[in-house]
């Protein structure tokens, strides 16, 4: 059974908690130092009374044998200074955990994960294994059943992946595939490939803009589901075990070791100039954050 400590003083701290302790999965939920006035205890502990898994407001102890903290966000994401809030109070739990004995895993399942699974992973010092974030596994998801439903097929012989950042993506069209033809060529063969990418990628970016308290809840699951060692994952989560020294969302596998790298999976051209363009933007903001710190 694992141990999860979820952080965050939002909405969507309290869905994911609720989502966790409702899992048929095998889970000791905390939610660590909660806001009174967005988390409801009395309302998870009496959720917990229905479910098999059990909840409690996490203490240092906690921390110290938590198998995996989950960060959720701490500010809104329309905030203007949300990257701040988040860094310092991501920075202040971090701190926490790693004097308390942490080594576990962290899952980052913020709104603008890609920079702070970076500094997640430079706040504590952990193996670039055990620090990952939801990342663009959503959007991918999102994109088979586009998919799936254009073609009528099975959602599960679709291979597709999205990579880049949650808000700023790359849908890699030519690494996709419908068992074992490429996508493309279907596509080509049914004389639809402009209109079907124009609305798929119309889609990818509606799903981009929605609430993380609708789906995140759901992602956090099914990683925790890998990170269990139950049923690893193969999916594109924000990451920094490739060869950039940034953190960014490609496809991964993920099991009760973490994660690890497989084989580089390259777009087109086009797709592999965009996706660069995104590193080089997110590289950049990186850096104004550690220049400001310093």
């Amino acid at each position: 059974m694992q141990k999860v400590v979820v952080f965050g003083h939002q909405p969507v701290t309290q869905a994911v908690a609720a989502q966790l302790i409702r899992s048929a999965q095998p889970l000791q939920v905390a939610i660590y130092e909660p806001d009174p006035l967005v988390i409801d205890l009395d309302g998870l502990t009496a959720l917990s009374q229905i479910n098999r898994n059990s909840f409690v407001r996490g203490n240092l102890k906690a921390l110290a044998g938590a198998d995996v903290l989950v960060l959720t966000d701490y500010a809104q994401v329309t905030e203007a200074d949300y990257l701040d809030q988040s860094l310092d109070a991501m920075r202040k739990v971090i701190n926490e955990a790693m004097a308390n004995g942490f080594a576990g895993k962290m899952l980052i399942a913020t709104h603008d994960d890609a920079v702070l699974t970076y500094f997640a992973q430079r706040f504590s010092g952990l193996p670039k294994a055990s620090v990952f974030g939801v990342g663009t596994y959503g959007l991918s998801i999102q994109l088979q059943q586009a998919i799936a439903e254009q073609l009528s097929v099975p959602q599960d012989v679709v291979t597709s992946y999205v990579v880049g950042t949650r808000t700023d993506f790359v849908a890699g069209w030519s690494r996709a595939y419908v068992a074992s033809i490429p996508l493309l060529s279907l596509l080509n063969l049914r004389d639809m490939a402009n209109t079907f990418l124009s609305q798929a990628t119309d889609q990818l970016m509606t799903f981009s803009q929605q609430s993380p308290m609708f789906v995140m809840p759901q992602l956090v699951e099914r990683v925790l589901l890998a990170t269990s060692g139950d049923k690893p994952l193969f999916a594109p989560l924000t990451q920094l075990i490739g060869d950039s020294d940034i953190a960014y969302a490609g496809p991964v596998l993920l099991n009760e070791a973490g994660i690890s790298s497989v084989a580089a999976i390259k777009g087109s051209e086009a797709e592999e100039s965009a996706l660069s363009e995104i590193l080089t933007a997110l590289q950049l903001q990186v850096r104004q954050i550690e220049t400001k710190e310093s």
